[in-house]
Order: C-alpha cells, then structure tokens, then sequence
C-alpha cells in the first residue's frame, strides 16, 4: 500500500493532503543491483548492492511501450476515464516537495542510490534539471513523531539525468513529444534494515521550461491504482 503527500509552502502544515488515484513505486532489478523504480508522486527508485532481487512493485509507468513518438514509451493521461492530471509539481523555486513510503525485504541493504521521474515541459530530451534534495524518514514526514533518518533539503544529491524513452501525454495525441520524462539518479549512502520507510523530494530546472513535474503511475483502463493520501 503506497501513500503519497505533496509539501507546498503555502500551507499551515508543512505537507498537504493530495488525493491521487495512484500508486507510486515499482522495482526493476538491473544487473546487481536493485532498483525500485517510482514512477508518480513518489517517482524514486531505490538502488542497494544487494544483487538481483526485485525489492518493490507498484505498477508502470508507460501505458503504451514503442506506441509514442519515433518509437518511444507513452505515459497517456486517460481523460476518457475522467482523470485530468498529468504531474504533480516537485518544484525548489516554489517550496513543492513530494513523499512516499517504499518497503525493503528482509536482512540490511545498503542504498547508494534512488532514481526518481520528472519533466519540465518543452524542454526536448536533454535533461534541463539542475539539482535534487532528498530525506529518508522512519514515518510520515507530516508526522511530528517522525524524524529523518539520512539526508536533507538542501544537499544537491542529483548524479546524473538522462532521457527514460517515455512521452507524457493525452490518450488522443500519443505521438506529443511536449513533456519528455527524465530519469534523475541521485546519489545516497544509507544502511536501513527491513521495514517501511519514506522519502521526500523537490528538484530544480532551467528556469526556461515549466516544471518540474513528477507523473503519476498509469495504466490502461484503470482509474485507482493504490492509495494516495
């Protein structure tokens, strides 16, 4: 079960509740190592030296592989079925963070990584984005009880971006190259043992593009794909 919050500025609590018919994370083991992969309000991806096991599964991000342009990946936002959102903003200039929970198995992993999804609108398939904070939290960060186990909101953590070969876009234009999703790997060294955690996030971009944008797990024919809060 995935929970999702978004912190905005704005607010007298620091974290806001967002109803989000979503569930966020999915895992992916690539060689040896183990990556949870998000994809939505919580776009993360976990990556622990622990080789090939699949940690964590929420759900894709693509809703029609090779179906977008030039034979990319297409994320459709499906307004046929009434949803009307095609990211959320996880935005530094504006005060926007984003949280989710993600659960390791047992034994102790050491993470030394988490890769998490955004665009900025317009911006081609060069990575525009500048810089990526992240905590690691015991509970809820809107929690008083809560507290951050690694991290913090200003360390720049972003190692690298790179194109994931997925378009967000309408049901009816899957070819729109207009919001190219981005894979940002950011860079963490933390031990946790088994349990549930939760990571919050915000990052930067060129200043000549909107966003950035965090999109929400999708798949077809489905409106509620987990529990967001």
């Amino acid at each position: 079960m995935s929970a999702c919050l978004c912190h905005n500025k704005s607010t007298k609590s620091p974290y806001r509740k967002v109803s989000v018919k979503t569930k966020s994370m999915r895992c992916h083991s690539f060689g040896r190592t183990v990556l949870v992969a998000c994809a939505g309000l919580a776009t993360a991806a976990i990556v622990s030296t622990r080789a090939d096991v699949v940690a964590w599964s929420n759900g894709p991000l693509a809703t029609h592989p090779g179906g977008g342009a030039g034979g990319a990946d297409a994320s459709a936002l499906q307004m046929a079925l009434g949803l009307g959102v095609y990211a959320f903003g996880f935005q530094f200039g504006y005060g926007n963070r984003i949280a989710d929970d993600f659960t390791l198995a047992s034994g102790t992993w050491q993470v030394t990584g988490v890769r998490f999804y955004g665009y900025q609108s317009y911006s081609g398939t060069s990575p525009t984005f500048t810089s990526l904070n992240l905590q690691i939290w015991d509970g809820p960060p809107n929690n008083p009880g809560s507290s951050v186990l690694w991290g913090d909101t200003a360390t720049d953590r972003l190692g690298a971006a790179s194109f994931s070969n997925v378009y967000r876009v309408l049901e009816t234009d899957l070819g729109n190259t207009d919001r190219p999703v981005m894979f940002l790997d950011a860079t963490v060294a933390v031990s946790l043992p088994a349990g549930t955690y939760w990571l919050d996030w915000q990052a930067d971009g060129s200043a000549s593009y909107t966003g950035p944008w965090a999109p929400p797990i999708s798949i077809l024919g489905q409106t509620t794909t987990g529990e967001a809060l």
